[in-house]
């Protein structure tokens, strides 16, 4: 009684990996919004499509970099994909010019040079375990240009003026 059992159960399993479909994940599109002149917020959308009749959950370790180099690794909150279904999720992070540049100096200096963008890639693996045991990895990697704040040799110039003006107020004032 108890070998045939197992043997049922073995049978529903089998017949439960012959319909098991691999799920695949697809780059869906990119927002990128500016924070302010130092930064910018990059969110990369995707889409999660289960074929298999039961749910699906796992969680995403990916890695931001920046002008091929690498700015930094994390893991998503879990992902969950509803039977026969299908989920979108975001990644997104804060771009810091500064840091990426070494300087704010130096990204306004890019940026009047002509530089418009950078490239910021995502990389990853999301892994999933089917039926509780079984790891099915997908593999994500997608790149999009995150647009630098636009200004004006004269925006600098008048920016400068402005802070060297309250340097000279606040001067002003502590002597009287």
């Amino acid at each position: 009684m108890k070998s045939v059992k197992i043997l049922l159960a073995a049978l529903v399993c089998l017949g439960l990996f012959g319909c098991v479909q691999n799920p695949e994940i697809t780059y869906l599109n990119n927002e990128v919004k500016l924070n302010d002149l130092q930064s910018a917020r990059a969110k990369f959308n995707f889409n999660l499509h289960n074929p298999n009749i039961l749910p699906i959950n796992g969680k995403i370790d990916y890695t931001f970099y920046v002008e091929e180099k690498e700015f930094l690794s994390g893991q998503s909150e879990t992902i969950d994909a509803p039977a026969n279904n299908d989920t979108t999720f975001a990644l997104e992070q804060d771009i810091d010019f500064a840091k990426f540049f070494g300087s704010a100096a130096e990204m306004v200096n890019a940026i009047l040079n002509g530089q418009k963008s950078i490239k910021v890639r995502v990389a990853g693996q999301y892994t999933t375990k089917v039926l509780g045991f079984w790891e099915y990895p997908i593999k994500i990697d997608q790149e999009v240009d995150v647009p630098l704040p636009e200004f004006k040799t004269e925006d600098v110039t008048k920016s400068v003026q402005d802070a060297l003006k309250n340097i000279i107020l606040d001067d002003l004032k502590k002597l009287f």
